[in-house]
């Protein structure tokens, strides 16, 4: 205590003081060294790992969205067209193909799935995400869907296998198509189907979903 007090008379009184300073001066350095922790090292692993789900979901709903936007594109670009081919169709999807939304998010397939298995059903706001992103696209506001009979729909859905029987065929025998993923030779299978629908009833899919 004489070194905190040099020169002082170590009386009681004076030890008293000097204790009670040092006991100050010492609860004063833990309590920052705590603060110091709390701002710095003291990060929750397990807020960290959830904060990562939701910044994936949230990037993974983004990507999504371009790739409904891209697509419709590719829908639009081949409904001016008189006709096309299948390796026509297959160059408008690619080009358009937004970067996959998994590796946007910079998660395999795997790790994506252990982390919804962990939270998803655990946390109010990623259950909310995940239903967010596999509902896909909302209608327009304003939009209104056309009313189509059941007739007509039945039809349509003949027409579409027919479609899609037909664009299998045609995909199988181009040589070309090693020049073509799976994922890209799904997405304009969708694109065909869609462009021709419309343009051989005037209806679209959400039409058929009314």
């Amino acid at each position: 205590l004489a070194q905190v007090f040099p020169g002082a008379a170590m009386d009681a009184s004076t030890r008293k003081i000097a204790a009670s300073s040092v006991a100050v001066v010492s609860l004063l350095g833990l309590l920052l060294w705590a603060a110091r922790r709390r701002a710095g090292g003291g990060v929750d692993p397990d807020e960290v790992e959830r904060q990562k789900v939701i910044n994936a979901l949230q990037t993974i709903g983004a990507a999504q969205a371009r790739h409904r936007e891209r697509m419709q594109e590719a829908v639009r670009a081949l409904g001016q067209k008189a006709s096309y081919t299948v390796e026509e169709a297959l160059r408008e999807v690619k080009d358009r193909m937004p970067e996959d939304p998994m590796k946007a998010a910079g998660l395999t397939p795997e790790e994506f799935d252990a982390l919804m298995e962990k939270h998803a059903q655990s946390d109010a706001t990623i259950f909310a995400l995940v239903q967010q992103v596999f509902a896909g696209a909302k209608p327009a506001a304003g939009n209104t869907a056309k009313i189509v009979p059941v007739e007509q729909q039945l039809k349509i859905r003949q027409f579409m296998v027919a479609s899609l029987q037909t664009f299998c065929r045609d995909y199988q025998n181009l040589p070309s198509a090693g020049a073509f993923t799976g994922q890209q030779a799904t997405a304009t299978a969708q694109v065909v189907l869609e462009e021709k629908v419309l343009r051989e009833f005037g209806v679209g899919p959400g039409d058929m979903d009314a």
